[in-house]
């Protein structure tokens, strides 16, 4: 594990007046009133619960127009996946994650890992990811800058820690599946290692958090973890491997595999 000491800045979210399409910005009349405010997706699933639900943003619902596109961006297999808080943009694409301004489209940092970077997530002025190179790392999100840097891979005894999902971070906590079969909970401000969940395989799927648990699929089950400690409090076998990231509302867990979509109470 490798820590540079810097600051952490509180970042507050701003409205983003558009829709944002990989690296590109749409915008229109609205179908919700206006005046609203605080308008951000700061991760992927848009909260810790991976609900996706932000009634509070406004989208475009007619007249629709280009507002500007992204051309000169790395170009690979990485998934992208665009957050938008404070008035900007982040994406994730090939080796690289970027961050725009929402108004132009003006780059204002980029930052290039030693391979593939998950979708990045924001948070209290840290932009997190995760990379193919084994390594989650976390950026300042005035500049990009390196604020600390955490090894899967030599932390696991050699075995290959390439992380391909992107990192839940709530309560001052980064959680975040590697291939080194291992789950790990990081300090947010430092990296330091919090705990490790030991599992047989790994995974591609978020975490879900809520309520100071943890939800994570891994193969073929649920897992609900202690997020203070790691401790499995239930596991719930499914029929097929888990690649979706499991979203938690009113008591019910739903997670998807690669059968039917399951709900758990």
């Amino acid at each position: 594990m490798i820590n540079s000491k810097g600051l952490t800045r509180r970042g507050t979210l701003r409205a983003v007046g558009g829709t944002v399409v990989g690296s590109t910005l749409v915008s229109g009349a609205t179908d919700i009133a206006t005046g609203q405010s605080d308008e951000s997706w700061p991760q992927l699933g848009y909260d810790d619960a991976n609900t996706g639900h932000a009634p509070q943003n406004t989208g475009p619902a007619e007249d629709i127009q280009l507002e500007w596109t992204k051309e000169d961006v790395a170009t690979g297999t990485t998934e992208p996946s665009v957050v938008v808080a404070d008035g900007t943009v982040y994406f994730n694409s090939r080796n690289n994650v970027y961050a725009l301004d929402a108004e132009d489209g003006t780059e204002q940092w980029a930052y290039e890992a030693g391979n593939g970077v998950s979708s990045p997530v924001v948070a209290d002025g840290t932009v997190y990811i995760g990379s193919l190179d084994n390594n989650v790392y976390a950026l300042d999100i005035e500049d990009g800058t390196e604020q600390w840097v955490y090894e899967t891979y030599e932390e696991r005894g050699g075995i290959r820690g390439a992380v391909h999902t992107s990192p839940a971070v709530a309560d001052s906590t980064v959680y975040v599946r590697s291939n080194d079969n291992g789950f790990y909970a990081l300090d947010a401000e430092d990296g330091t290692e919090l705990w490790v969940f030991e599992a047989s395989t790994g995974s591609y799927s978020t975490p879900a958090v809520l309520n100071n648990t943890v939800y994570i699929g891994i193969e073929n089950s649920l897992y609900r973890l202690d997020a203070e400690d790691g401790t499995e409090q239930w596991t719930y076998e499914m029929d097929g491997e888990t690649y979706s990231s499991p979203a938690v509302r009113n008591g019910i867990v739903y997670v998807g595999d690669n059968m039917p979509c399951f709900a758990v109470d």
